[in-house]
């Protein structure tokens, strides 16, 4: 049903709103490259105050589906748009050819089912670079979408939460839609050699692609510039964008006096506006990229950042603490010190590019991100229809009808109930009794009661994912259209289950990030029933990704204290982190599994009542990824974990089993006499082979000794990135327990070291062929090592100067109760 509505895309930049144009580009080629039943049709709405700025979309005609004319002057279309195109005078008339329009900037198109687009609230925040008739247009307009909009599209969730402060009355349903950028195949195969040497640059600079307008802060990184410059340090800048700035007609003529007046002439490099395939190049060449801005609604320069790989010095506004790519360091935005400590604490690390490595890991990410930004925005196409109660195109009028019903609450109450009732019921037979399973008359009137459940779905505050939804409704009108012929094929009735399942998982989903658990649990009770009444076996969902806390910069104490899960890797210093994480936590709020039997303790939780449940916000102990705990919190929660020097934990490991008696491999060991080469080479266990790897990674199959594919370490670098808010090493531990303090607002975080052996060889004591043996066993188990070692490098280039200090203090205070007194 998707691909049956037509989406109208109109031309919303020019020469003076890049951000405009670059912004359509992102939306429409990421539309583009959806499967075509798994999309609507896209057309590009050209207004008649816009036929001049066409040919600066002319990237974009291939990812259409046609071109709409909105205006009078035909004949001036017909010189500009290539044909055909189709021609519209009148807004009824528009209203005929699509079915939904986006963006509408700035206003409100009341009489269609349209979304009003808002990309930021600069003018509240920076009015100084506002005229006073600008601010009160600004004004008036968003007052107008608050009182006057069905539905308002923004492009984070920092600007979603300022439009609520601003406007808590409105009516509007809120999306968030946070594009992502989209960097041609074929430029990453380019030289950006070749477009350095066309600009005549050097070898080494920074970039900052900006236009030069005045909340893009220039001034700040030409300040920096030269300070760094009067230390003898001198990095050139390279600077790409429009000159003018509409609203400072002088603001340009300003920053090159700054530039004269500085002395940096010779280091600061202006290319004015480059086509976007050179600006690209250049930052691949570049060490890193620069952007000090003052305000953004969802930085375009910092998603193309987190396509290439590249390191990016952001200021720290919080809608970049959201956006967190991987590669990026923070800096105070009005103060140029803090942006050269920064720099000058990540300096030596940075080498003209292309990193091919990063850019080849950035680029299969991109592709991920863009294809999630396509079908949000199908999400919410699709969700219009619903809201401004339109039919879709070619949809059964009686299932139209009925998906438009909204449920009345105690009516759905009444279901949730009754479902509780029986799914309790069978809960304590304990067994299901075939004979006395639905007719064929109850299972249809299960996946009716079904349908009211889609009904009150769409009017969650979703959007949906759209495979779920665009399946159902497809499914549902073959059932309209010959209900008979569809309910005497289980096959029909095999697929119409599952699609309703996602869509009852993603109601789950919803209602426990709301906190509304009641209403959480009486829907996975109600799912129970439906695989219990149909014969289908749930399926299995796959989860959103855990949102990362980005780590705040000086000045910006970001503090959280989120429900977590420990989760401790035997032998990689846990147990001292164990220690502090259950101060930081009520006794009753903690739960501790059962270190030896993991698989037992796992199920325990797991069947733990769901008011038990709920009122535990730490979860702690050995497991492995694939034991999916996080799907049994009741509220979100965030993984943290300790990983260790891999050959020295394979170490540590050996000699904990050869002195621990109770240790599953103590006594043949003591019997065989086996030695730490034998422990490795002789597979005695897998916790010596990719140990920690195979603990963060899940795949669906096993993997035996020696045998471990690449595929498992990529699983398990995907499931820290998207489960696990910090992960530390046992070798940074103060480093590692610090940047948690600041992350979570704990307070006492002193510890004494435990389990610290004193009888074990240390690695430079190994004889060549042991430390090779466990190498070549561990190689998997080392790229993670290195991988999360860069990770916390990064982490902790962001917190500033002063955790240099904090560090050294509590180090100085901590020693005192940093005693070797146990074994590891």
């Amino acid at each position: 049903m998707i691909q049956n509505i037509r989406v109208g895309i109109p031309i919303i930049g020019d020469q003076n709103w890049i951000g405009g144009i670059t912004y359509i580009e992102l939306l429409t080629k990421a539309i583009s490259i959806l499967p075509k039943n798994d999309r609507p049709k896209i057309f590009l709405i050209v207004r008649e105050g816009f036929l001049e700025a066409l040919e600066l979309h002319q990237s974009i005609f291939a990812c259409m589906d046609g071109i709409i004319y909105w205006g009078q002057d035909i004949k001036k279309a017909e010189s500009v748009i290539p044909s055909p195109f189709i021609h519209c005078k009148s807004l009824q008339r528009l209203k005929e050819e699509i079915d939904f329009f986006y963006p509408v900037t700035a206003d409100v198109f009341p009489e269609m089912c349209s979304a009003s687009w808002i990309p930021d609230f600069q003018h509240i925040y920076l009015p100084e670079f506002f005229s006073e008739e600008e601010h009160q247009k600004r004004d008036e307009s968003y007052k107008k979408i608050a009182e006057e909009s069905r539905l308002v599209v923004l492009s984070s969730k920092d600007a979603e939460n300022e439009f609520k402060k601003l406007f808590p009355d409105t009516k509007a349903i809120i999306r968030v839609l946070r594009f992502s950028a989209s960097i041609a195949p074929e430029l990453y195969k380019m030289n950006p050699g070749d477009i350095q040497n066309k600009y005549h640059l050097p070898d080494e600079f920074l970039i900052c692609c900006n236009q030069f307008w005045a909340h893009k802060n220039h001034g700040i990184l030409f300040q920096a510039i030269a300070k760094l410059s009067s230390q003898g340090i001198n990095i050139p800048l390279v600077c790409t964008g429009s000159i003018n700035d509409y609203r400072s007609k002088d603001y340009f003529s300003q920053l090159e006096q700054q530039i004269e007046q500085l002395g940096i002439q010779n280091l600061v490099h202006i290319t004015g506006f480059i086509p976007r395939e050179d600006q690209i190049q250049l930052m691949r060449r570049s060490m890193a990229i620069v952007h000090p801005s003052l305000f953004e609604g969802w930085s375009t320069v910092t998603e193309d950042a987190r396509a290439l790989g590249k390191t990016i010095f952001l200021s720290d506004l919080r809608v970049h603490y959201e956006q967190a790519p991987d590669h990026a360091l923070y800096f105070n935005r009005y103060d140029a010190d803090s942006l050269i400590n920064a720099l000058m604490g990540y300096l030596p690390n940075l080498k003209p590019g292309p990193d091919l490595i990063k850019e080849s890991q950035a680029k299969k990410a991109t592709q991920k991100r863009i294809a999630e930004f396509a079908k949000r925005f199908c999400s919410i196409a699709f969700e219009s229809q619903f809201i401004f109660e339109q039919k879709i195109r070619g949809m059964d009028d009686d299932l139209w009808e009925l998906l438009i019903e909204r449920i009345p609450d105690q009516e759905m109450q009444n279901l949730f109930e009754g479902a509780m009732d029986k799914n309790i019921a069978l809960q304590q037979t304990a067994t299901i009794d075939i004979d006395n399973q639905p007719s064929p008359d109850e299972a249809l009137d299960d996946y009716f009661d079904v349908r009211k459940q889609i009904g009150h779905i769409l009017h969650l505050d979703g959007p949906l994912p759209i495979e779920a939804l665009n399946h159902a409704v497809q499914l549902l009108s073959s059932v309209f259209s010959d209900p008979d012929a569809f309910f005497s094929s289980q096959e029909n009735l095999d697929q119409l289950t599952p699609a309703f399942f996602a869509l009852l998982q993603i109601n789950i989903e919803t209602a426990v990030a709301d906190g509304d658990y009641i209403l959480a649990e009486n829907l996975r009770n109600l799912e129970k029933l439906l695989s219990v009444t149909t014969g289908i076996e749930l399926p299995k969902m796959q989860k959103d990704s855990v949102p990362v806390v980005s780590t705040p910069s000086d000045g910006d104490s970001g503090k959280t204290n989120p429900s977590l899960i420990f989760f401790h890797i035997p032998k990689a210093g846990g147990t001292s982190l164990d220690a502090i994480l259950e101060r930081q936590f009520d006794p009753s709020q903690v739960y501790t599994m059962d270190r030896i039997n993991v698989q037992e303790a796992a199920n325990e939780f797991k069947e733990l009542p769901f008011e038990e449940r709920k009122k535990y916000r730490l979860l702690k102990g050995h497991m492995w990824f694939g034991l999916k705990l996080h799907e049994y919190m009741p509220q979100p929660c965030k993984y943290v974990t300790m990983l260790r020097e891999p050959i020295d934990r394979v170490i540590s490991h050996y000699y904990y089993a050869k002195r621990t008696s109770n240790h599953y491999l103590y006594e043949k060991i003591a019997a065989e006499n086996i030695t730490l080469k034998d422990y490795v080479t002789r597979q005695l266990t897998l916790e010596v082979n990719n140990g920690q790897t195979r603990l963060l990674a899940e795949l669906n199959h096993p993997v035996p000794y020696g045998e471990a594919p690449q595929e498992l370490l990529e699983s398990a670098k995907q499931n820290l990135s998207d489960y696990f808010v910090m992960m530390g090493l046992m070798e940074r531990f103060d480093e590692s327990l610090l940047i948690m303090k600041r992350l979570f607002g704990w307070d006492d975080v002193f510890y004494e070291r435990k389990n610290v052996s004193k009888e074990r060889s240390a690695i430079n004591e190994l004889p060549a062929d042991v430390l090779d043996v466990i190498v070549a066993h561990n190689q998997l188990d080392i790229e993670l090592y290195k991988h999360v070692q860069a990770l916390l490098d990064e982490m902790i280039a962001q917190q500033g100067e002063s955790f240099f200090q904090e560090l050294q203090e509590f180090q100085t205070n901590n020693q005192q109760n940093n005693q070797n007194n146990g074994d590891v």
